[in-house]
């Protein structure tokens, strides 16, 4: 792997290592959802879930797109939520 690619997996591990992002990964697995509907489904504050949303969207993990007046947020990545699973089947062997 080149130094930019190690870089790239390093960030996406690094955006990965905060429980309340896995939760909006998971939650925006199914298609576009709103902050507002990921408040909802997460029980976290709007300033939080902006805070994971940017992070999850500059490490590439989550698209953003702009419907009317909304941002919509959807998982880019299934290989991100495949590792994931395979993560919690393996921890509970």
């Amino acid at each position: 792997m080149t130094k930019l690619a190690l870089e790239r997996v390093a960030m996406i591990f690094r955006a990965l290592g905060e429980v309340n992002r896995l939760k909006l990964i998971i939650a925006t697995e199914k298609g576009g959802s709103s902050v507002s509907q990921l408040m909802a489904t997460t029980g976290l504050s709007q300033a939080n879930v902006s805070k994971h949303l940017k992070v999850l969207a500059d490490s590439g993990i989550l698209i953003r797109c702009r419907q009317g007046n909304y941002v919509m947020y959807s998982t880019t990545n299934s290989a991100v939520l495949m590792m994931c699973e395979k993560f919690s089947k393996a921890s509970c062997k």
